[in-house]
């Protein structure tokens, strides 16, 4: 038989994971949600919530890019945390920097203690997409620690 190839096959598995996270994590709290809350919608829109969801992602990308950059599990769990914050901390820097330069209102909110969530939703997409791409290169291009 051929061997799958590489795109395919870390397309695949990322997909595979994040169906299965979503199953997993958000499938029973729906369930839930819907069957107790008068107005479910509101609260699953709410972006504080929004910002909870999407650091699951973020954390899971992360979790991905340093199991693929250092090969073993339990380290790559201790790391991604490590990854997601520095990828949280550069989306503020960049949505600081971006208010400087006029392109975001700043005045709503100081730099450290953000009124809105914004920022935050901002630095875990960066850190989910950025993640992303590493663990995608790291694969394709056997980058790692080899034994």
């Amino acid at each position: 038989s051929r061997p799958i190839n590489v795109d395919l096959w870390f397309w695949t598995k990322l997909l595979t994971g994040i169906t299965v996270l979503v199953a997993a994590f958000y499938g029973p709290l729906l369930v839930v949600l819907f069957a107790t809350h008068p107005d479910p919608l509101k609260l699953i829109l709410d972006p504080d919530a929004f910002a909870a969801q999407l650091s699951v992602f973020a954390v899971f990308a992360a979790a991905v890019m340093t199991t693929c950059l250092i090969r073993h599990a339990i380290y790559a769990a201790i790391l991604s945390t490590t990854v997601v914050y520095i990828g949280v901390l550069s989306g503020l820097v960049l949505w600081f920097l971006a208010g400087l330069i006029g392109w975001v209102d700043l005045t709503r909110h100081g730099w450290m203690e953000p009124e809105d969530n914004a920022p935050v939703i901002f630095g875990m997409a960066l850190s989910f997409v950025v993640s992303t791409l590493i663990a995608w290169l790291a694969v394709r291009y056997d980058w790692g620690r080899k034994n």
